[in-house]
C-alpha cells in the first residue's frame, strides 16, 4: 500500500485486510469478486440490470464496484457499455467526498491496473499533482508514485478515451 497523495492510498486486496478493522478509512473495492460478496452474488451468477447495485455499492464507509479489467478498452465496453463511465466517475467523486476526512485506500486484486487508474484519474480531474500533463507524462510522474502502477490495455485506453477528449 502505497499513499499517493495526502490520505489517498493505492494497493491490493491484501492491504485492505490489514486495514479492515481500523477507524477513520474509506475503502473503495475496486474489484468484481468484493462486489459480487457484497451483494451476496456466488459463483458464475450474475448480476440482473435491473438491480439498482448492479454498478457500485455503499455500505457504511465502502464503495464497491462491479469492475473488471480487461485487455482492450472495446472488450471492456462490450460488457460495461456505458456503466464503465458511471463506476470511474463513481469511485473518483466518493475520493473527493471521503479524502477530508478520512483515509482512503483504492484496491483491486493484486494492485496494478484498477486501483491505481482511479487514483490516477482523481489526481487529473481533482488535484494539480500531475500538473496539467499530457497522457504520457502523468503516467510517468503517477509511476513515480506508485511504481507498480501496470495498467492492463483496457484500461489504459479508458484512461485515454477520458483525457484525450
Amino acid at each position: 500500500m502505497i499513499e499517493v497523495y495526502k490520505n489517498l492510498f493505492v494497493g491490493s486486496e491484501n492491504d485492505y485486510f490489514n486495514i479492515q478493522n481500523q477507524d477513520n478509512w474509506s475503502v473503495i473495492h475496486a474489484c468484481k469478486n468484493f462486489h459480487n460478496q457484497i451483494l451476496g452474488v456466488k459463483g458464475m451468477q450474475r448480476i440482473p440490470p435491473s438491480n439498482p447495485e448492479r454498478n457500485f455499492a455503499i455500505r457504511n464507509n465502502k464503495l464497491s464496484l462491479n469492475l473488471i479489467d480487461g485487455d482492450d478498452y472495446k472488450g471492456l465496453q462490450q460488457i460495461y457499455r456505458d456503466e464503465i463511465n458511471l463506476i470511474m466517475n463513481k469511485a473518483i467523486d466518493f475520493i473527493n467526498e471521503n479524502i477530508k476526512t478520512n483515509k482512503i485506500l483504492v484496491h483491486c486484486n493484486q494492485g496494478v491496473s484498477r486501483s491505481p487508474t482511479i487514483a490516477l484519474l482523481y489526481l487529473k480531474k481533482y488535484t494539480n499533482a500531475l500538473d496539467n500533463l499530457p497522457l504520457k507524462d502523468a503516467i510517468l510522474e503517477f509511476k513515480k508514485l506508485y511504481p507498480f502502477y501496470n495498467p492492463k490495455n483496457g484500461m489504459i485506453e479508458y484512461v485515454e478515451s477520458q483525457l484525450l477528449n
